[in-house]
């Protein structure tokens, strides 16, 4: 620890940042949970925070979870959410007792409500605090940089900018054609497939939403809008990402529809398949927003108008939404519900339980994951 301690002050260090890697590694190398090697990875963090305020290091950035750590099984990724929330409420006491700062980097948007708010809460905590700068990168990532970056290139006008981007596209030669029932659904780069022309064809682009189709959550949803969407239903589609579900509903003959999602990518992704699919917008609004704490949002997406609503998102998405769903389904309305991994399946049906106005109808499973339905019983 001296010799450390020798190089900082020898390179007046005053900012240090940590790639949080290697906790996986750890357990397996000691045949453990990676449960386990993530929580050694927050003890690790603590005792660099303690050296930092030792050594006379202003800021630790530490590198958390990057975009990329969405591609982890879903049951580490809900762990790590999980355990962001707990090191959070647990340490926050005694971080702002030692006169810690901390902040945050990335697009924390795609988090929970109830997780961005514990976020909220440490940084409104500790915000006149003077001691070491602790700067926790969640959900940032390189690729999303540049994504961003570029968008707001473009916003600005500027014209000097490379055409030379193709790590947008690389991940397209993955994305190929398959079925869902009665549909085909296929990108928008690939020739239509003979052997599957009768079939009810949906072309995609996701662009930077999500979306493809693919998905066990997304087919799913698919299969249960065959099941319920009848000819001229209202159809609410709630974190809409590419609009695949949307399109699902008027391939299915659905009247007027609402799509909302938080990510105004998803809305430019979403109108672009559906003129791509030759479906007219006119009977639909798209809206930028979240749903859940937007009240404003609420009114204009419409109460007790819906004869469907479908949400393929997160479970600790789905629990909040099934608080309120209620308020936009007419009676005898059904709700979807997806991106419900079977470890958290307990907890959304204990949600819906929770809303007297619903009534749980059934789990469906596919692989690991979980649809849920239910039906609104009353006004």
């Amino acid at each position: 620890m001296e010799d450390i301690k020798k190089i900082v002050e020898e390179c007046e260090l005053k900012h240090i940042a940590i790639i949080m890697d290697g906790n996986r590694r750890w357990a397996k190398e000691r045949n453990l949970p990676s449960a386990l090697g993530h929580k050694k990875g927050v003890d690790a963090l603590k005792a660099a925070m303690r050296a930092c305020d030792d050594f006379g290091v202003k800021y630790l950035t530490v590198y958390a979870f990057s975009t990329e750590n969405w591609n982890r099984k879903p049951e580490e990724v809900n762990f790590l959410m999980d355990l962001l929330a707990q090191t959070l409420k647990n340490e926050l006491k005694e971080m702002n007792e030692n006169n810690v700062v901390i902040s945050f980097i990335g697009d924390t948007t795609k988090l929970s409500s109830k997780l961005q708010e514990i976020l909220r809460n440490s940084v409104e905590t500790t915000k006149n605090n003077t001691g070491v700068n602790l700067q926790i990168a969640f959900n940032y990532g390189s690729r999303d940089e540049i994504v961003h970056a570029v968008r707001e290139i473009i916003a600005s006008g500027e014209k000097d900018i490379t055409e030379d981007i193709d790590w947008v596209n690389n991940w397209k030669q993955f994305f190929k054609a398959f079925t869902v029932g009665e549909f085909y659904i296929k990108p928008t780069w690939e020739e239509i497939d003979e052997a599957h022309k009768d079939m009810k064809m949906i072309e995609i682009d996701p662009g930077t939403a999500f979306g493809t189709g693919k998905h066990e959550t997304t087919q799913l949803c698919i299969n249960q809008l065959i099941k319920y969407v009848k000819p001229d239903d209202t159809v609410l589609d709630l974190g809409c990402g590419s609009g695949i579900l949307s399109i699902v509903a008027k391939k299915l003959e659905a009247g007027k529809m609402a799509m909302t999602d938080i990510d105004p990518a998803a809305i430019t992704a979403s109108k672009e398949n559906f003129q791509v699919n030759h479906i007219a917008m006119d009977e639909i609004d798209l809206y930028d927003g979240n749903i859940i704490d937007d009240e404003e949002l609420q009114k204009k997406v419409g109460f007790n108008k819906y004869d469907v609503v479908v949400a393929n998102i997160l479970a600790d998405v789905i629990i909040p939404i099934s608080a309120i769903v209620d308020k936009f389904l007419k009676k005898g309305g059904i709700f979807i519900s997806s991106g419900i991994i079977y470890m958290k399946e307990e907890d959304v049906v204990d949600a819906i339980k929770k809303n007297h106005k619903l009534k749980f109808m059934e789990t469906v499973n596919q692989g690991d994951w979980r649809a849920i339905m239910a039906q609104k019983i009353s006004d």
